[in-house]
């Protein structure tokens, strides 16, 4: 076995709280050890057994916790992986990060120093891990977040209604038709939206449109560059051109040929 994804849909309850969970399973060779993450919209909860380090291109390494939050980034990060990686992740909307205890504060957008609360979770699940049992893992984590919600608020607030329309159209949203839709005046808008997810409504629209644009093209390398570009509500495909590099540092052409 060399590489072995699976994607799944989270429980009706957390819904409003997390678009997907996922388990990922590699063996690692000096050919394929080293990853590129591309900036992502998503907030990212990740359990993980195995041997490697993360840190920006460039820059230095640092190992890899076996549970760690990867938040909300406009930049690229690396990732060197050795041997055979066991992963559960679960990409939750960034707007509803509280749902996940004691974060602690970011390096480089990734939350490793997690608390208490999260690295005893990672103590039950990285046993499964080991062992394989990457279904049951991902089980337990959806136990823990479901008591979480459970404790938690459970309507959804403006910050919810405008973050759930802008996923719906990756983006395209008139974030001034939103805004008054909720009530707000715009500046009350970017000021709850920038303190729930660290980023102005403007700002997260470019960020998830390029976001839905890069998982597209892992899904389908072969999609039609100008289709994709009307498809996420580009002006046309010199516009999804330029904000991909702006984000990828690499053209969309590019980036499918560093991993086809």
């Amino acid at each position: 076995m060399h590489q072995e994804s699976r994607e799944y849909r989270p429980h009706p309850r957390l819904d409003a709280a997390v678009r997907s969970y996922g388990t990922h399973v590699e063996m690692h060779t000096p050919e394929n050890q080293r990853h590129l993450v591309l900036p992502d919209a998503d907030v990212e909860l990740v359990f993980y057994t195995g041997d490697g380090w993360f840190g920006l291109p460039g820059g230095p390494l640092m190992p890899l916790p076996p549970v760690f939050v990867r938040g909300p980034r406009s930049t690229s990060s690396s990732f060197e992986l050795c041997g055979l990686a066991r992963v559960v992740g679960m990409k939750l909307r960034p707007w509803r990060i509280g749902l996940l205890p004691e974060l602690g504060t970011p390096v480089d957008g990734y939350y490793v120093n997690v608390g208490a609360e999260l690295r005893e979770l990672g103590e039950r699940v990285r046993p499964l891990l080991e062992r394989g049992a990457t279904e049951l893992a991902l089980e337990r984590v959806e136990a823990a977040l479901l008591e979480r919600q459970r404790v938690q608020r459970q309507s959804l607030d403006e910050v919810d209604v405008v973050g759930l329309e802008l996923d719906r159209t990756h983006g395209a949203a008139r974030i001034a038709s939103l805004a008054a839709a909720q009530g707000l005046s715009m500046r009350q808008l970017e000021r709850r939206f920038k303190s729930a997810t660290g980023f102005a409504p403007k700002a997260f629209a470019r960020l998830m449109r390029f976001t839905r644009a890069s998982e597209r093209l892992e899904l389908d390398p072969g999609v039609s560059l100008t289709a994709l570009s009307f498809e996420l509500g580009y002006a046309d495909q010199a516009h999804f051109t330029r904000e991909f590099r702006a984000f990828a540092g690499m053209s969309p052409g590019k980036y499918v040929a560093s991993f086809t």
